[in-house]
C-alpha cells in the first residue's frame, strides 16, 4: 500500500499515466477542429498577420521585428494567465491532462492521410490533391500521386517529431504549460511559415524560435525510434544527419525505416525549392503510405514504452 502511494506520488509517475490516458483519449476521439482551441490560435495568428505585416511596404528588418513582438504580445498574456491559473487550482493533474490533449492534437493529420490513401487508392486524383492540400503548404494541383503519396508522408512524419513526439518530451521533463507553449510556437510558425513570400521577413523569427525549441526533442525522439525501428539501417541515418536541420534528419531517417525513398523538390507559391533524396534506390510506391500510417502508431508505442522506462528508473533513483 504504502508502495502504490510513492508511485502516485512521484511527478514522474503521475506524468505517464496522464500521458497515457490523454494518448488513449486522442487517439479515439477526434477533438471537432472548428471547436479546438488550437483553431482560435492559428485564427489569432492569421489576424495579427493581416494588422502588423506590411509585406513589401517596411523594410525586412522592420517586419521581421514586427513579427516577433507580434508574437510576444499576442500569446505571453494567455500563457501567463494560464501559468497563474494552474498555480492555484486543486487538482492540478486534471488541468495539466486538458492541456496536453490540447497541445497533442494529432488525430485530424492522420485522418486526412488516410483520406488521402484512400483517394489515391481509387485513382481519384484531384479529390487526392485537395485533401493532401490541407496537410502540406506546398503547391499540390500539379502532383502526380506519387508525388501526392510522398507529400502526405513526408507532412506525417514531420508532425509526428514536431507536434506529436515533441509535445510528450517537454510535458514529461517540464509540464504541461511548456508544452502547450511548444505547440502554439509551432502553429505560429506554420501560419507565418517563410515559403510564403509575404511571410519571408515577418515569419522569420518564430521559425528560428520553431527551430531552437524543436532540436533538443527532435534529437533524443530520433535517437529513441532509431533503436526500435530497423535500427541497423536508422542509426547510420541518424548519426550521418547530425549536422542537418531537423526537418532533413527526420525525412532521412523516416525514408530509412520505411525503407523507400523520401525527400525531393517541392513548389511553394509557384517557386521550386530542392532538398535532398533519401534512399533513391528504393522507389516509392503507393503502399507504402498505408505502411507509414502503421509506423506511427508503432511509434507512439515506442514513445510511451521510453516513458514508461523512465519513470520507472527516476523513480528508483529517487527523482521525483
Amino acid at each position: 500500500m504504502q508502495l502504490w502511494q510513492q508511485l502516485l506520488a512521484n511527478h514522474y509517475v503521475q506524468a505517464f499515466v496522464v500521458m497515457l490516458v490523454v494518448v488513449a483519449i486522442e487517439s479515439l476521439w477526434r477533438w471537432p477542429e472548428k471547436y479546438h482551441p488550437l483553431t482560435f490560435v492559428r485564427l489569432l495568428a492569421l489576424r495579427m498577420a493581416e494588422k502588423v505585416n506590411q509585406g513589401s511596404k517596411t523594410s525586412p528588418r522592420q517586419n521581421a521585428i514586427a513579427g516577433g513582438l507580434g508574437f510576444v504580445v499576442l500569446f505571453t498574456p494567455l500563457l501567463l494567465i494560464l501559468a497563474l491559473f494552474l498555480s492555484v487550482v486543486h487538482y492540478r493533474v486534471v488541468f495539466d491532462a486538458l492541456l496536453l490533449l490540447v497541445a497533442l492534437s494529432f488525430t485530424p493529420v492522420i485522418t486526412r492521410a488516410r483520406q488521402t490513401a484512400v483517394r489515391l487508392a481509387r485513382e481519384q486524383k484531384v479529390l487526392a490533391r485537395e485533401v493532401a492540400g490541407t496537410l502540406v503548404l506546398r503547391d499540390t494541383k500539379s502532383l502526380s500521386p506519387m508525388g501526392c503519396a510522398k507529400a502526405a508522408m513526408e507532412s506525417v512524419a514531420l508532425r509526428l517529431h514536431y507536434q506529436y513526439a515533441a509535445v510528450l518530451l517537454l510535458f514529461f521533463c517540464l509540464g504541461a504549460l511548456p508544452a502547450l507553449a511548444l505547440r502554439v510556437v509551432l502553429e505560429c510558425s506554420h501560419v507565418w511559415h517563410v515559403r510564403q513570400p509575404h511571410m519571408q521577413y515577418f515569419g522569420a523569427p518564430i521559425a528560428r524560435a520553431n527551430r531552437v525549441v524543436q532540436w533538443f526533442p527532435g534529437m533524443i525522439n530520433t535517437l529513441w525510434l532509431g533503436l526500435f525501428f530497423r535500427p541497423w539501417k536508422t542509426l547510420p541515418a541518424f548519426f550521418t544527419s547530425l549536422p542537418l536541420p531537423n526537418r532533413y534528419r527526420f525525412i532521412k531517417t523516416t525514408s530509412a525505416i520505411l525503407d523507400c525513398e523520401l525527400g525531393g523538390p517541392a513548389l511553394y507559391a509557384g517557386t521550386k525549392f530542392r532538398h535532398p533524396r533519401y534512399h533513391q534506390q528504393k522507389p516509392l510506391k503507393l503502399a507504402h503510405l498505408n505502411l507509414l500510417l502503421n509506423y506511427v502508431t508503432a511509434a507512439k508505442l515506442a514513445l510511451l514504452s521510453g516513458y514508461l522506462i523512465a519513470a520507472a528508473l527516476l523513480f528508483m533513483m529517487g527523482f521525483g
